[in-house]
This record gives structure tokens, sequence and C-alpha cells, in this order.
């Protein structure tokens, strides 16, 4: 697969980090999506796990797989940011995904889900990452 251009991302705000996420989601570039969260101590329950993935190793094999298909787009239902503190800002919200199957025959598939992130800025510089990650499908 062909890298696209990376745009370029102010990671000195924080509420830039969920654009940047769905920039690196839909090009498919799991390197681009792993630099976004943090590199020690970051945790995800994905949309599609049965488990809680902690750590950039684990987190890799969810979106090894997540992320191996066809097509893949990101539609932001809505998003709510709240920071309780200077090093923290939370985001709450919905996105559907619309997932391709392996291979480009494959049907589309459209998955609402509601999600949470926790943003934490950086000790060592002005960087905000993704701490923790939590996304679900809707019920029903």
């Amino acid at each position: 697969m062909a890298k696209e251009p990376v745009e370029t991302i102010d990671s000195t705000k924080p509420q830039t980090l969920y654009q940047a996420w769905t920039g690196a989601m839909e090009s498919r570039d799991i390197d681009r999506v792993l630099d976004l969260y943090d590199r020690n101590d970051s945790a995800l329950w994905g949309t599609l796990a049965n488990e809680l993935k902690i750590g950039r190793d684990a987190i890799r094999t969810y979106f090894d797989s997540f992320l191996d298909r066809s097509s893949l787009a990101i539609e932001t239902l809505n998003i709510f940011y709240r920071q309780p503190s200077k090093t923290i800002v939370l985001a709450n919200g919905a996105y559907a995904f619309r997932l391709g199957g392996l291979s480009e025959s494959d049907p589309i598939t459209k998955i609402q889900a509601r999600f949470s992130f926790v943003f934490r800025k950086s000790i060592d510089c002005e960087d905000w990452k993704i701490l923790d990650h939590h996304s679900s499908k809707f019920p029903g």
C-alpha cells in the first residue's frame, strides 16, 4: 500500500489529536496511528475487540487486523471535549465506520459506535498523546 502524504498536525493542541487520529485511520497507516498513542502507558478497548489492549505492541495487534481492509472511512457524528486539568483532555462522542472487506469485491459494512479518549500532555514536550481509548458498538 502506497503511503499518502501526512497532513501536518499541531500536536500542541489536544483537539487536533482526534482529527489526526481519524486521518491516520483512514490512511490505514498503522505507524501513523500508533504514533498518536502514548508510547508507555496507552490502553485500547477497540470497537471490535474482545479484550483490553495495553501497550503499543498489543494495540498494534488490534490495528493490524482492523486496518487490513479494502477501505475505511470515519464519519464523526458528535464530539464533546472537557479539560479537567492542564495535562488531561477528555473527548466523548460517536462515530460511524464504513469498513470495506479484505478484498475490493467485499461489501462495505457500516458500524456506529460511541467513543471516549483520554489525551495526556507529554511531560517532556508540548505534544499530546492518546493515553486511553474506548470504543464500542451501539447496542442493537
